[in-house]
């Protein structure tokens, strides 16, 4: 009767076994350390009811085995010869070893998967040396930061002294244009008026009309004592002698704007 009893219970621990939840870790890069980004395979059986969107709700964002956090999920099928084992390609990355350490056991609802996997494939750091880590990190960072701010001060500092440089230069140029073009009119002007108050012959007046154009855009708009005088002489111009009349109504008609220039430095052109 004992010995009876003892097969049974034997026998019902090896079925057990036998159809316990299991499961394999692989991973497709060599010498993987915390920090880094794994490509995970894992298979799972028995998982007939297992599909990707159960193992993304439980799984995705989260930490697999107790070390890995999961990216993303990138496939999900069943095995070609048998449904009922699932078959993932998961993108983790490899964690700090916790105070616990590394797991097998794999929860997904009420199953548990004892998952065989190689731990000497991965090296793992300890909270207290990715810290160490993080702040080597972390300072090298700020050295990086600290630099590439006083790069951008020296270049803003530099491109809004070239833009001030250049604007300067634009304004100078400018000015020295208007002054030129100042001192130009004004030696025109002078040029002209000296003609004006000494015209008295038919060379003076003949001058003064040929270099209309010139004195006309200096003194702006034409104006009637100025269509006067040159009409006049426009009449007499290729005569081979004038009369003394026709000089005498070409002076009175220019002495209507012989003093024309001095209204034009009064009004400090």
């Amino acid at each position: 009767m004992i010995r009876f009893w003892f097969i049974f219970f034997s026998v019902f621990i090896l079925q057990y076994a036998c159809a316990q939840d299991k499961g394999t870790l692989k991973f497709l890069e060599a010498d993987l350390k915390t920090g880094d980004v794994a490509t995970l395979q894992l298979e799972l059986w028995p998982s007939f009811e297992l599909s990707k969107d159960i193992f993304e709700k439980e799984y995705l964002g989260k930490k697999l085995l107790g070390a890995f956090f999961v990216t993303s999920v990138n496939s999900f099928k069943k095995h070609n010869n048998n449904e009922d084992v699932s078959q993932l390609e998961l993108k983790a990355i490899v964690g700090a070893l916790p105070a616990e350490g590394v797991s097998s056991n794999l929860a997904l609802g009420e199953k548990h998967y004892q998952i065989d996997w190689d731990r000497s494939l991965v090296v793992f750091q300890s909270d207290e040396e990715k810290q160490q880590d993080f702040v080597v990190v972390e300072q090298g960072f700020q050295t990086v930061k600290t630099f590439t701010i006083y790069i951008i001060l020296i270049v803003v500092g530099i491109f809004g002294a070239w833009i001030f440089w250049s604007r300067k230069q634009k304004i100078d140029r400018e000015r020295k244009r208007i002054l030129r073009q100042t001192e130009e009119r004004r030696k025109q002007i002078s040029i002209f008026r000296e003609m004006f108050e000494n015209a008295k012959t038919r060379e003076h007046f003949e001058k003064i009309f040929s270099a209309q154009g010139d004195w006309q855009k200096l003194l702006g708009k034409e104006t009637y004592p100025m269509k006067s005088f040159l009409e006049k002489v426009a009449l007499i111009q290729f005569k081979k002698e004038w009369l003394d009349t026709e000089l005498m109504e070409v002076i009175t008609a220019f002495d209507e704007i012989r003093h024309v220039w001095k209204k034009v430095e009064d009004h400090g052109i």
